[in-house]
């Protein structure tokens, strides 16, 4: 409750700075939304400003004390209220308060600090009450499960000692003895934290009154376990009868030192989602206070284009922001076996052998076969094959494309004799991605519209890039997404430099660009065929350039 002491100590502060200002501010008044504690229109004395700042105090202490109250009597708490919240919540109705007393003249300011201030205090009252809904109980409990409730299965690599369970590998646990009431399980867990530590797959089945004989998944998914609490909602219907746990891919010992029954999630106070929210709020008020939203975008100002540059950059930090933890390039050595590896490592090494079939032994059994992609024949004739590769007179070929192998591969390896993971490879393709979208966005706008609302440029970016596919590359960093990732990358570089192409006047430069797009197409269809059909979106602008008089023939060369 130590929090509570911040609102009076910002008001000492405030109250202190301001009775300083009187002093030079002798036509200071009290705000207009604050007559009621002082006689208005006349000038403002210290007794006046004291009134205010205690009312704000005492405001603030009240809604403070509210929420702390709902959070310890109705939830089961692992951290309340954020310090870091509760700390700007309560400045920033000083700080509007000291400007209306002192500037009132900065009308603007004045007003988007008071509708901030009261969107801060809204934002808390919601966080708590709105997003942490689900934590709330009407009697709250949290019980923990004794080492009699916890029975690993045969031979299960673990070890329990005192409630406290060490697993070394993949291991299957019964929960039994869950306490009446329970919605949610919460598995106090720590990986020890070596280079091997990865990501730790966490199953939890359940049985209830409906499904009393057979387990039910009701949780699925993965965790660093880096000490903090790994909580797990139920929806049981009736009451629970047990849980089954399942802890899978585990490549450094995990221990959990604690299986807690709770009535209702934990209530956790998320810094991330107010701060986050209240600048967007923050963002808004700006843009209606200041009427952003009917400025034109001129790229003469420094302004707009550091608000354009700044978009672009964070839009690309974002995606680069995403990339899979861990990864280290892998030393290639010619005359090793790669017949494991991706398919596209394997494609580097058929090339550095001279060669454009795959090191892979076919069964000689698929030769005798009318059709070697016909399943059922390959059944019947017990003809074994591999998954995801071409089969063509006794060898294997990747149908894989090409140019990630040309353009990343190839030169990674002469500059560091090693070759990047599928993971590093979509990262990069993903990243280049979004910075390309950003790029076509903007030549589009400068090719097409002539006065473009500044507003609405600075967040089609953003936009475009969810839209785009690349959070999903990211999200999917395996061997399928290195062809989306490629195509996509090479395709935004086709309609980049053709968009790019057609806005200049010097036929030099436009021959130049026209020929990179053209080679950035050919890379595109040589990732992923289909998806250079999108640069059809070009012909039109093509088109205009065909109608005019002047070197088309070379300029269609180019291309």
């Amino acid at each position: 409750m130590w929090i509570l002491l911040i609102p009076p100590a910002a008001a000492v502060l405030f109250a202190a700075a301001g009775i300083h200002a009187l002093r030079r501010h002798k036509t200071a008044a009290v705000p207009p939304v604050l007559h009621f504690l002082a006689p208005s229109g006349k000038p403002l004395t210290t007794r006046s400003l004291l009134s205010c700042m205690a009312f704000l105090t005492g405001s603030e202490l009240l809604l403070l004390g509210l929420l702390s109250l709902v959070i310890s009597c109705f939830t089961v708490t692992e951290r309340g209220l954020s310090p870091a919240a509760v700390l700007v919540m309560s400045v920033l109705p000083f700080l509007a308060m000291y400007l209306d007393m002192f500037r009132p003249q900065k009308t603007h300011q004045c007003r988007l600090l008071r509708r901030i201030s009261i969107c801060a205090a809204v934002i808390m009252a919601a966080e708590v009450l709105l997003c942490g809904s689900g934590s709330l109980s009407a009697k709250p409990f949290s019980q923990t499960l004794t080492a009699a409730d916890i029975q690993p299965s045969e031979d299960a690599p673990l070890s329990i000692r005192d409630g406290v369970c060490t697993i070394t590998g993949d291991s299957v646990l019964d929960l039994t003895g869950i306490p009446e009431g329970t919605r949610a399980i919460v598995l106090e867990m720590e990986q020890e934290q070596t280079p091997a530590a990865r990501l730790v797959h966490v199953i939890l089945d359940m049985k209830d009154d409906n499904y009393a004989y057979n387990n039910i998944t009701v949780s699925d998914g993965y965790t660093m376990a880096r000490g903090g609490g790994y909580a797990i909602a139920l929806d049981p219907y009736g009451s629970v009868h047990s849980l089954r746990l399942t802890v899978n891919e585990v490549t450094a010992p995990v221990t959990i030192r604690a299986f807690r029954a709770l009535s209702a999630m934990p209530f956790r106070f998320s810094d991330v989602r107010y701060f986050l929210v209240l600048l967007l709020a923050a963002a808004m008020l700006c843009i209606l206070e200041y009427r952003l939203y009917a400025v034109s975008y001129d790229p003469a100002k420094r302004t707009h284009c550091a608000a354009v540059c700044c978009m672009v950059i964070l839009c690309t930090l974002s995606a680069a922001l995403c990339w899979e933890p861990g990864q280290k390039l892998m030393r290639y050595t010619k005359g090793d076996d790669y017949t494991g590896s991706d398919p596209y490592v394997q494609t580097f090494d058929a090339f550095k052998k001279g060669q454009v079939y795959l090191d892979i032994t076919a069964d000689p059994a698929l030769e005798t076969l009318d059709n070697v992609y016909d399943y059922s024949e390959r059944a019947a004739k017990k003809a074994p094959t591999r998954w995801d590769y071409a089969y063509y007179q006794g060898k294997y070929y990747s149908y894989f494309g090409v140019t990630p192998v040309l353009v990343f591969y190839y030169p990674l390896y002469m500059l560091t004799g090693k070759l990047p993971t599928v993971p590093i490879t979509v990262d990069l393709f993903s990243t280049c991605s979004a910075l390309l979208l950003c790029l076509t966005i903007l030549a589009a706008v400068r090719l097409m519209v002539h006065k473009p609302n500044l507003l609405l440029l600075l967040l089609c970016l953003p936009a475009a890039e969810c839209c785009a596919g690349v959070y999903v590359c990211l999200q999917y960093p395996d061997k399928y997404y290195v062809a989306v990732s490629g195509g996509m990358c090479f395709l935004l570089l086709t309609l980049w430099l053709g968009l790019r192409a057609c806005a200049m006047q010097k036929l030099r430069q436009k021959c130049v660009f026209l020929a990179l797009s053209g080679a950035a197409l050919a890379l595109c269809a040589g990732a992923r065929p289909t998806m250079a059909v999108s640069a059809v979106i070009l012909l039109p602008f093509f088109f205009g350039i065909l109608c005019k008089k002047g070197s088309r023939p070379v300029q269609a060369g180019c291309f």
